[in-house]
């Protein structure tokens, strides 16, 4: 499987699971200029962007640290640019990860990390 067929499996397994929890998608890999938001969605009135990273080695345990501050500034960016262009209501903003692993049986492992990066800095 290429990193590119990976990284959209990766994507709509969180995609299931954040529906499964009470999420609603709003945009999905929305692009602008050079830079994407993986997930964007609303968990009540908290506008939600996520970040899905797939790892494909079942070992990986250090899902803490999958997002650089380079790639967290990125993030942040677009996001500004999101909401400039969006005219979505919400209340509140965050950032999660979702870490996608494999486990040996074939299924798969979601870990999600709510307010993962501090928009505010």
């Amino acid at each position: 499987m290429s990193t590119l067929e990976t990284g959209k499996l990766g994507e709509k397994l969180a995609e299931e699971f954040l529906k499964k929890n009470g999420f609603k998608i709003l945009d999905k890999n929305w692009r602008e200029s050079h830079g994407e938001l993986d997930i964007v969605a609303l968990d009540g009135t908290t506008l939600v962007i996520i970040e899905v990273k797939y790892r494909s080695d079942e070992n990986f345990t250090d899902i803490q640290h999958a997002i650089s501050w380079q790639k967290a500034k990125s993030l942040k960016k677009y996001a500004q640019k999101y909401l400039y262009k969006s005219d979505v209501y919400f209340e509140e903003i965050r950032f999660d990860f979702i870490g996608v692993l494999p486990n040996p049986d074939g299924t798969y492992r979601i870990e999600h990390n709510p307010d993962y990066i501090d928009w505010r800095n």
